[in-house]
């Protein structure tokens, strides 16, 4: 499976975090010689736009190393019989997860995955050290929104939610067709895993089927309930390993 994670969007500054202080100063020295208003708006500016590129850089470097708790991973380890090759993947894809979501943190994004899901409420359940991290990796807290609650909203949203998801774990791993070609099951990770480790009830999807979902506009054709059928977009896979038929696990995050 594949474990590579490009993080184009969360290169490193290539100016020293130093220099943040120096733009606007820079602009002020230029608007004393210069009297020029303009000089110091857009040394303000590049500052602002440094600043905010740094700390997301920070924020995720922190994600990348974060080191779940020793507990918690002996916890979920215990309860759903995982070895020491299975457990490493689950936290891959609720890192995966978190990095989607730091990208895009207005927008809600469905959670593709039953295993990944486990982690996230066994972490949520340690309320002190879920909310320290999730300050760190986000400046604020990333709400889990249970299936019923997902289930409640329009098609539409719930559609747009998997989308961002589907979309994300793409940019994530720099995913194409010629890449897909490479993989055992042709999909970023976060959708692969269920499948690949044969999660009870998981959650089974094919590329043709969420590719095609990102075509789909109306959202009459699009998934609700919790499930797909009928004039609904079949985004999953059933026909092995008694995969459920639902739409990016009816759990959510924003």
């Amino acid at each position: 499976m594949n474990m590579t994670r490009y993080l184009n969007h969360f290169k490193k500054p290539m100016l020293p975090s130093i220099f943040i202080g120096i733009w606007p100063l820079f602009g002020l020295y230029l608007w004393l010689q210069m009297e020029s208003l303009f000089a110091l708006i857009i040394g303000s500016f590049f500052a602002v736009l440094h600043y905010r590129k740094w700390r997301r850089y920070q924020r995720a470097q922190y994600i990348e190393q974060y080191a779940m708790p020793l507990y918690l991973l002996h916890d979920l380890r215990r309860e759903y019989q995982l070895d020491s090759v299975q457990l490493p993947i689950i936290e891959r894809g609720f890192k995966d997860f978190c990095l989607i979501h730091l990208e895009k943190p207005n927008q809600l994004h469905n959670m593709p995955s039953k295993a990944v899901d486990a982690l996230w409420h066994a972490f949520i359940l340690d309320t002190r050290s879920y909310a320290e991290f999730c300050q760190r990796a986000f400046g604020h807290m990333l709400h889990h929104r249970p299936s019923l609650d997902m289930q409640a909203l329009s098609n539409t949203t719930q559609q747009k939610s998997l989308k961002a998801t589907w979309l994300g774990a793409c940019q994530l791993e720099n995913f194409t067709h010629t890449h897909a070609a490479q993989l055992p099951l042709q999909l970023p990770l976060l959708f692969a895993i269920d499948q690949y480790l044969a999660w009870p009830q998981g959650l089974h999807y094919q590329l043709d089927q969420l590719q095609h979902l990102l075509r789909v506009r109306d959202a009459s054709s699009s998934c609700g309930g919790g499930s797909c059928g009928g004039t609904s977009v079949d985004i999953s896979d059933n026909s092995s390993s008694g995969g459920d038929s639902g739409c990016g696990g009816g759990c959510g995050g924003d």
